[in-house]
């Protein structure tokens, strides 16, 4: 028999010896099924799963585990439901009877919210959240620029409706974009892969970008790269507080918030987005000038776009960003000592970089 055949039969037979996959087998994953399209009686349904340690087969990717029922019934519980620290928090130790309990005591409380697709207690419209506004640099208001009718053709702003809030000017589309940003939420075995679409919209719509806190309660500039949702509520939460405020400007051709003043981006962050440039030339440009840059602003910047890029920008002709704070230091050094780093055409320092990319 022809080997290649061989292994398709082989390849063939080891999936149909594979275990029947738990999670399309199993009441509690109809449970989370049904908790997932707002079913609130679902939460009594899947309570007594709370405290039962039978173990299952679970497929995480190419991963096989094997948790108890009750740490997938509060992983589903916790993935689906916004209640606050005050109001519950799941823990291990978390029984039957106090979630129970709980979903008693609250029974009328307890709404689905569809912004969320979520269960909550305390709707997003009464939750509040810190925020800063700052500009678009002209790189990014270009880039964005020609990307605009791209950005404005994706076909979920079509299937949620969202093309009809744009066509009427209407900024509520501002608060039902960043709903489908959050709603779309990584939860087990499900991953969004597309959050950067609707923050790109979001910039174009508006000219500039919000920041919100994530996890950490750090202001995060860049929601695409949190892995866990609190950034992307947050950003739901300040459009719905905010979207009043905002009306089309014609001649601008965007959304405008005369209330808040946006802060400038300054000239560092500019920078640091063409290191992203496809033009090798610029992008080792913005390298070089980084490296000469103020240390604590290179660092606090180097530490905001390294998240969750392995130190990697998208050009790969420069080093990786963890560089930069190291080199503004050594530079200002050099400056604060009359040494010379680099001759006239920065030869010297370009060779350095080159080599400090090989290096990694």
């Amino acid at each position: 028999m022809h080997p290649r055949r061989l292994l398709i039969i082989l390849s063939l037979l080891c999936l149909a010896l594979r275990p029947a996959n738990a999670q399309t087998k199993h009441r509690i994953y109809k449970l989370e099924e049904r908790i997932m399209k707002g079913d609130k009686e679902a939460l009594f349904d899947i309570a007594p799963f709370f405290d039962n340690k039978e173990h299952i087969i679970e497929y995480l990717g190419y991963h096989v585990l094997n948790p108890t029922l009750s740490s997938i019934a509060k992983r589903i519980v916790k993935e689906n439901c916004l209640f606050t620290d005050l109001e519950l928090v799941i823990t291990d130790s978390t029984s039957w009877k106090a979630f129970s309990d709980f979903l008693e005591a609250n029974r009328g409380q307890i709404v689905y919210s569809p912004l969320t697709a979520a269960f909550v207690i305390t709707v997003p419209e009464k939750r509040t959240a810190r925020f800063a506004i700052r500009k678009l640099t002209s790189f990014r208001q270009k880039e964005l620029a020609d990307r605009s009718l791209a950005l404005q053709s994706f076909p979920w702003i079509r299937e949620q409706h969202i093309d009809s809030f744009l066509v009427r000017k209407d900024p509520y589309a501002l608060v039902l974009i960043a709903s489908e940003l959050f709603r779309g939420r990584h939860r087990f075995n499900r991953y969004q892969d597309n959050e950067i679409e609707y923050l790109d919209l979001l910039s174009l719509l508006t000219g500039n970008e919000v920041g919100v806190e994530d996890e950490k309660k750090m202001i995060s500039w860049h929601i695409d790269q949190d892995f866990y949702p609190d950034s992307k509520l947050n950003l739901l939460i300040y459009y719905l507080h905010h979207y009043k405020d905002y009306s089309w400007n014609e001649d601008l051709g965007m959304f405008i918030n005369p209330h808040q003043i946006a802060q400038s981006p300054g000239k560092e962050i500019e920078l640091f987005q063409l290191l992203n440039h496809q033009q090798d030339s610029v992008a080792m440009d913005a390298f070089v000038q980084l490296s000469t840059g103020r240390p604590d602003e290179v660092s606090l910047l180097a530490q905001e776009y390294d998240k969750g890029v392995m130190y990697l920008s998208k050009n790969h002709s420069i080093p990786g960003y963890h560089l930069l704070p190291r080199l503004s230091v050594f530079t200002a050094w050099c400056k604060a000592n009359d040494i010379e780093f680099k001759d006239s055409a920065g030869t010297y320092f370009q060779d350095y970089a080159g080599f400090s990319r090989k290096a990694m």
